[in-house]
């Protein structure tokens, strides 16, 4: 290209105030006289942008301003040019840096708990929405271990805003061992609340009652996990995968070349040595 080529590296171990921001820009404009290019890489650039929050974080104001005005000059003035742009843009290259102390998640193990509730209530009601809408609906295979979920899936979702609305009256009727001893008290609007756990799109209104009635703690933490499972499709996602092939043993029996046979690998060892054995066997 017969360019002169430049390189801005960048980690989160660099320390970059305000001089070392300063010296980046002046070698940028440097590099925009001299009609020159920058090879760089998306954790570069990642790491660059999270430096002027972390100094902001931190307190270093200044630093952080001196970052920000670099990174406002490059998306004014700089263009990219991207190599293999599907394996670079890929979701899985954001970066995340980790601020501060550390901190539980919201609702800590409330997330799993109340995710193993409600998955311990849809089969029973599955099973008692069968006569309305069928086996072409909904499927579910009952397990005899105490300590296995039932097989369920959902092959229409046209049946999920029923299937949802039914789960959270049994939550709210305390079902599944989701005790919210509140949410059976005569003078909560109960059609507000299943508005809350079932739609998605709800009106400023609605959250402003609930978060009225239930104040920061466990039963807000639990009506907002119960939301996130039912009304933002958690649960239909889960319910609704489709697998492309059919895992588990041999239903046949036979004897395999696998020392672990299972239906996805051994079948076709199990096929091809069939092939192999009837074509010596057969006469010439």
């Amino acid at each position: 290209m017969n360019r002169r080529c430049y390189a801005f590296p960048c980690c989160r171990d660099f320390k970059i105030e305000k001089k070392e921001a300063r010296l980046i820009q002046k070698t940028y404009l440097e590099c925009v006289k001299k009609k020159g290019f920058v090879i760089t890489l998306p954790v570069y650039r990642l790491s660059f942008q999270l430096k002027a929050w972390e100094r902001l974080g931190s307190g270093y104001c200044e630093d952080g301003r001196e970052i920000l005005k670099v990174e406002d000059w490059l998306n004014a003035n700089a263009r990219d040019i991207l190599d293999e742009s599907d394996e670079i843009l890929n979701v899985k290259y954001q970066l995340v840096y980790t601020l501060g102390k550390q901190i539980p998640v919201g609702g800590g193990s409330l997330r799993w708990k109340i995710c193993q509730k409600v998955l311990r209530l849809v089969p029973g009601i599955i099973e008692g929405s069968s006569s309305q809408f069928g086996t072409t609906v909904m499927e579910l295979k009952t397990r005899k271990s105490p300590q296995k979920f039932h097989f369920v899936r959902v092959l229409q979702s046209t049946c999920y805003p029923t299937l949802c609305l039914k789960i959270a009256e049994a939550a709210m009727n305390g079902e599944g061992g989701i005790q919210i001893p509140e949410l059976l008290s005569s003078r909560l609007d109960r059609k507000i609340l299943l508005q809350f756990l079932t739609n998605q799109s709800i009106p400023k209104e609605t959250f402003n009652y609930v978060f009225g009635k239930f104040p920061a703690g466990p039963h807000q933490e639990t009506l907002l996990i119960l939301r996130g499972i039912l009304a933002c499709g958690a649960l239909s996602t889960a319910l609704e995968k489709r697998w492309r092939v059919n895992y588990g043993v041999n239903p046949t029996g036979k004897k395999t070349f696998l020392k672990n046979s299972f239906l996805l690998k051994q079948l076709v060892v199990y096929h091809q040595a069939t092939k192999k054995k009837e074509k010596l066997l057969s006469p010439v």
